[in-house]
């Protein structure tokens, strides 16, 4: 996007003093019909290069389901004396 706008700007930075109020005026239009455009690209997320985050769903997890309640503990705890032997 600023590539284009910097061959635009170029001349306008070499002649400026010789353009007078007229020069400032049309630089300062084109330079907020940049920085709209810009605002615009941001607001869309269009520069945001990070990786995308996936939300989860919150009907999939259930917060009664942890570790405790659904992984089965092996061991002597809880048998009866016949079972151990």
């Amino acid at each position: 996007m600023f590539d284009i706008e910097i061959i635009f700007l170029f001349p306008f930075a070499v002649v400026f003093r010789s353009l007078g109020g007229f020069g400032i005026a049309a630089v300062l239009i084109f330079t907020a019909a940049v920085f709209e455009s810009f605002v615009y690209l941001i607001g869309n997320g269009a520069l945001d290069w990070g990786p995308v985050k996936h939300l989860r769903r919150s009907d999939i997890v259930s917060p009664a389901r942890t570790a405790t309640s659904t992984i089965r503990r092996v061991g002597f705890e809880g048998r009866s004396t016949k079972e151990a032997a």
